[in-house]
């Protein structure tokens, strides 16, 4: 984003500190946002401003902070903004979890690998994403209907296979997965 003025800066900064305040409490209220963080409830809340106030909403913004800033129309409109990004992300992840789509999980950057290698999580999230792109598209099928807690019968009635040789295609999908996370069979 490009800065033009002192103003666009102290609206930025004000847009940020309010929308950091409200996922704060919003989190006390009803939980963490799962999937998201301040930044994409922030990010959204752009976006709504922009589309309600037009290009420079910032300089409006903080041009209403010095004057009277409660009751005005930018306050109603960052309110509405904010209310909008949180009630969007909570529902995006309600309508996932309803419908059994795969949920996001944020990562934690932090976490190394216990084993002391220095292997960091998203390394291992890396290396399994590019191992599962390696699957064929029957592999994918029954890896996913494995994951979703089907049996061999279930996707032997799915896929038209017998469940003898759907059971060979998982046991080698997870001995290749549990290669690439360096886990042995045997601690499976």
């Amino acid at each position: 984003m490009h800065f033009s003025s002192a103003k666009t800066i102290h609206g930025e900064g004000f847009v940020r500190r309010y929308v950091t305040t409200a996922v704060s409490r919003n989190a006390v209220q009803k939980g963490p946002l799962p999937g998201c963080g301040a930044d994409d409830v922030l990010q959204e809340v752009h976006l709504i401003l922009y589309q309600e106030l037009g290009e420079g909403y910032l300089e409006r913004m903080s041009e209403a902070l010095e004057s009277t800033f409660q009751g005005s129309s930018e306050h109603g409109a960052l309110k509405k903004a904010v209310r909008g990004a949180l009630s969007k992300a909570r529902s995006t992840v309600a309508k996932r979890k309803q419908r059994g789509l795969p949920q996001e999980v944020p990562l934690d950057h932090e976490i190394e690998d216990r084993s002391g290698t220095g292997v960091t999580l998203i390394d291992l999230t890396l290396d399994l994403h590019a191992t599962l792109l390696t699957f064929t598209p029957l592999e994918q099928r029954i890896w996913q209907r494995s994951a979703e807690g089907n049996t061999l019968r279930q996707i032997e009635a799915e896929i038209g296979l017998p469940f003898q040789r759907i059971g060979e295609i998982r046991q080698r999908l997870i001995r290749k997965v549990s290669e690439c996370l360096g886990l042995s069979i045997a601690s499976l």
